[in-house]
């Protein structure tokens, strides 16, 4: 009898080991997944060459080049090609984090699922998506969305008064 005792102590031990191990691996990647979120850059051309962007993985402009044909354009064409430059980079950078996240947690993991519709503007099935786009303003982060922080976790993003964005909620 004591002997049964000690070999269930020692499975439970085992199987809670295991658990232990798997939470620190997932944290360590979490935080790896953060840093790599963090140094995400996505960089859009335009055909011509005459303009060049740079966003963040929230899709926040973060770099602006234009060359000299790009003073040949109206000011109306000039900033319609910025913003569909935004628009093109943003929405890889979105799908990037979104692909990064599910290769750390699992494609049908809640966290991969919040982090897409985060950074994507993609819904659960039945729900309406956006027509166009990424499915948010280019060149913003989401708003009340989840985010990862650099310790590799959720937190929240929100819009202040003057339209920069601040985290809160780690």
């Amino acid at each position: 009898m004591a002997n049964e005792i000690d070999d269930a102590a020692s499975r439970a031990h085992a199987h809670i080991d295991g658990w232990v191990r798997q939470a620190q691996e997932r944290a360590e990647a979490s935080q790896r997944l953060a840093k790599q979120v963090e140094s995400l850059r996505e960089t859009e051309v335009s055909r011509d060459r005459a303009i060049s962007v740079t966003v963040d993985a929230a899709g926040r402009l973060v770099d602006l080049k234009l060359r000299e044909p790009a003073m040949d354009f109206t000011p109306g064409d000039l900033a319609a090609a910025i913003m569909r430059a935004v628009q093109k980079a943003s929405a890889r950078a979105g799908e990037k984090t979104a692909q990064m996240a599910a290769d750390v947690w699992g494609e049908d993991s809640a966290v991969a699922q919040r982090v897409r519709q985060a950074y994507t503007g993609g819904e659960d099935e039945g729900t309406p998506q956006p027509q166009s786009g990424s499915g948010r303003r280019p060149g913003t982060a989401p708003r009340g969305a989840g985010l990862i922080d650099p310790t590799g976790s959720l937190g929240s993003f929100r819009q202040g008064d003057d339209g920069r964005g601040f985290r809160g909620g780690w």
